[in-house]
């Protein structure tokens, strides 16, 4: 097996591309030892999506809070609560579920959501999935 030298210019080379392509695609970068923060517009816009789906999701609690209190309405509202905490800790596969399992209690008519409530669940939806979550496993509930 042959090993091939490298030129002193070449590891000077490889890091200023490597350096070059975190600052193009915005991530955190160390260097010399400090940790150097390069601002991220895609993560600023995915942080500006999270908070407009939990926004968004308020809405819609507030929208079936208004109406009658039922045991199906607590599930829901449970639900809704465990969604907005899996938005804010940004936990992928939490939100997932939870929007699969709101979804399916509005889809099948065990909570009363008028139409600004189903338009503020799409809006989180439409949100979370600009922000870079999948919301559905493969299809919508039935």
């Amino acid at each position: 097996m042959r090993v091939e030298r490298q030129t002193p210019q070449e590891p000077a080379r490889v890091l200023a591309a490597a350096l070059s392509f975190l600052v193009r695609f915005r991530c955190a970068v160390a260097t010399a030892g400090r940790r150097v923060a390069v601002t991220s517009p895609a993560m600023t816009t995915s942080i500006d999506h999270r908070k407009a789906a939990d926004e968004r999701l308020q809405a819609l609690v507030k929208n079936v809070e208004a109406g009658p209190r039922t045991e199906a309405v607590a599930g829901f509202l449970d639900e809704c609560a465990s969604l907005g905490i899996a938005i804010r800790a940004f936990h992928m596969e939490a939100i997932r579920f939870r929007m699969y399992n709101v979804d399916r209690l509005i889809t099948k008519g065990a909570v009363a959501v008028d139409d600004a409530g189903r338009a503020a669940f799409a809006d989180v939806r439409r949100h979370l999935e600009a922000a870079g979550f999948h919301t559905r496993s493969h299809q919508a509930p039935i």
